[in-house]
């Protein structure tokens, strides 16, 4: 600045008035709220300090109205000037900002402190759920969408908390003066899951989620001797379904599962499809089939450690209970293991009771003889 704009500053301030245009003010917008003080060279009457109000309107002394907000101070002095120009000869106006408004914004919902908070520079959704002191403590972070609202673009922007904490450095999400951040909890009901799970109790499901497996898994999934061929569904109005979950677990399509309700009980139950091996084998007794397997009678005899030395595979008893009534057959193993022949490893099914006979006891009668007594043994004493 030149010696004569210097004294000229110190003497006559209203001359300057387009210079400010150059200073940090001369590019801030006023707004609301800003404290300006707007001098009149040699009318004092006129010269007064002036707090913007919510219109952004100020009613002048000296005649007439000015819109304020959104003009730099140097704007705001020329438009002045030509206002005076109607009642004053060749005046002199300068305008100043005294103090910035205070910035708030605006923090509501599902929040320890919803209110309003002064904005600090470059602040964002993390910050500022910070500083209304995190969710109230039965909101899960998962089930949380935010709704920013830029009030003075009229924008709206709305999604999901985790990814808006992950994009934190979006200027879109970035808060302005006057917005409102909402943080709000996607409806959730109760459901409860019981049973052979790894963390029974209650649980809630988003409305948006009412899919059954989805339960089974908050509750830490299904036990290991859980059976998810059975898994019962119990609505509050009494009404049962019950759901095989091994389809769905191997086409990944849920669709047809029953859909959860409010209120819901699923029960998994023990896993109860199993067959017994007994007579002449290392570790006689019943041994679960595992959801979606499929085991034959050779599988059979090797969970139960293989025949002892007086074992005869070649007589092998099965007992099964078809439409109530008991079915026997008696296969020959030997001849699947020697020469493939499939016919003699049949497909087991629950509830199967395989006899492995001694060595010396070759005859059908004595053969299923023993094959009734270890069928009552395995059914009625277990």
């Amino acid at each position: 600045m030149s010696l004569f704009a210097s004294l000229a500053y110190i003497l006559l301030p209203g001359i300057l008035v387009h210079s400010q245009a150059t200073s940090p003010q001369g590019a801030y917008r006023l707004e609301p709220e800003d404290v300006i003080s707007i001098t009149v060279l040699r009318h004092p009457e006129f010269t007064s300090e002036y707090i913007i109000p919510p219109n952004g309107t100020l009613d002048m002394p000296f005649g007439g109205t000015v819109k304020v907000t959104g003009h730099t101070v140097s704007d705001l002095a020329v438009e002045l000037t030509t206002m005076l120009k109607k009642r004053l000869l060749k005046p002199e106006v300068s305008v100043s900002l005294k103090s910035l408004r205070i910035r708030r914004f605006y923090v509501v919902g599902d929040v320890k402190l919803s209110g309003v908070y002064d904005l600090k520079p470059n602040w964002g959704v993390a910050e500022s759920l910070s500083m209304a002191g995190g969710l109230l403590p039965d909101i899960q972070q998962k089930d949380v969408q935010v709704t920013l609202e830029h009030v003075a673009t009229g924008q709206k922007l709305t999604l999901p908390l985790d990814e808006a904490l992950r994009k934190s450095t979006d200027p879109d999400l970035k808060i302005q003066t006057g917005d409102v951040l909402r943080l709000e909890s996607i409806a959730t009901f109760p459901i409860y899951v019981t049973g052979k799970v790894k963390l029974p109790g209650m649980y809630r499901m988003r409305i948006d989620s009412t899919d059954l497996m989805a339960a089974i898994a908050q509750a830490g999934g299904a036990a290991d001797d859980a059976s998810i061929r059975r898994v019962r569904v119990i609505h509050v109005d009494g009404a049962e379904e019950v759901a095989d979950l091994v389809p769905a677990l191997r086409n990944g399509d849920s669709t047809k599962l029953p859909k959860l309700r409010s209120g819901d009980m699923i029960v998994v139950p023990e896993l109860t499809e199993k067959f017994a091996v007994l007579g002449y084998v290392t570790k006689p007794g019943p041994f679960a089939i595992p959801n979606g397997e499929t085991y034959h009678l050779a599988d059979a005899v090797a969970l139960a450690g293989g025949t002892v030395e007086r074992g005869r595979i070649a007589r092998i008893a099965l007992l099964r209970l078809v439409n109530g009534k008991e079915d026997k057959r008696v296969y020959d193993l030997g001849k699947f293991i020697h020469k493939g022949d499939a016919s003699q490893n049949p497909v087991l099914l629950p509830g199967d009771v395989i006899y492995v006979p001694e060595t010396n006891k070759v005859d059908i009668k004595t053969i299923l003889t023993g094959l009734q007594t270890a069928a009552i043994t395995y059914f009625y004493t277990k």
